[in-house]
């Protein structure tokens, strides 16, 4: 008889153990199946998994970020959004995920929340000379021409090689109805590909 209530008591444990490791893990079961599909870039396949991982631990950061970026580049744009929000809540000055708020608010054609955060972000940091021309491109896609002329002038200005800035500036003038500089610049650009 106890050698019978040793035995139970023993599977009783084991049982006991097993499933109280498989429910406080799940988050992590389920966050690394689904970051196998993002690895691979099979978003949507990712997304259910990270959805049941967040079931499980709200604030599994990689989880959320994983789950806002497989939105994003599922075009679930508002839902992206709304992730992106959620992890700035958490850490308000994680630098990398306000410039994909802005991005993707600039894909939804929110631009004024855009250049918000871009604005925002060009401020943490003066030197990130890529969110510049993200914000000049916004700028250009809002309709403020000057203002993404303004910016892309300092940036052309210390980087004459910079294909990507004097394409934008190129875009910014023409749509201000400068063509002829703008047609300057484009000559410029095209000259250069062929060097």
């Amino acid at each position: 008889m106890r050698l019978f209530l040793a035995i139970t008591a023993l599977i009783t444990t084991a049982v006991a153990t097993t499933l109280l490791y498989q429910h406080t893990q799940q988050a992590d079961i389920n966050y690394y199946q689904g970051h196998r599909y993002f690895e691979k870039g099979n978003y949507k396949e990712a997304i259910p998994y990270f959805i049941k991982a967040l079931s499980s631990n709200q604030e599994h950061k990689s989880t959320l970020i994983e789950l806002a970026y497989s939105y994003k580049w599922t075009g679930e744009l508002k839902k992206a959004i709304e992730i992106f929000q959620e992890i700035l809540l958490i850490n308000p000055h994680d630098y990398k995920i306000k410039r994909s708020l802005a991005e993707t608010y600039s894909w939804s054609k929110e631009y004024k929340k855009a250049i918000s955060l871009y604005r925002d972000a060009v401020m943490d940091k003066k030197e990130d000379i890529d969110t510049q021309k993200k914000l000049a491109e916004v700028y250009i896609w809002d309709g403020q021409h000057q203002k993404a002329i303004e910016l892309l002038k300092p940036i052309i200005d210390k980087r004459p090689y910079d294909s990507q800035a004097k394409l934008l500036m190129g875009n910014a003038l023409h749509y201000s109805g400068k063509s002829k500089e703008a047609s300057e610049i484009y000559k410029e650009l095209l000259g250069q590909e062929e060097k």
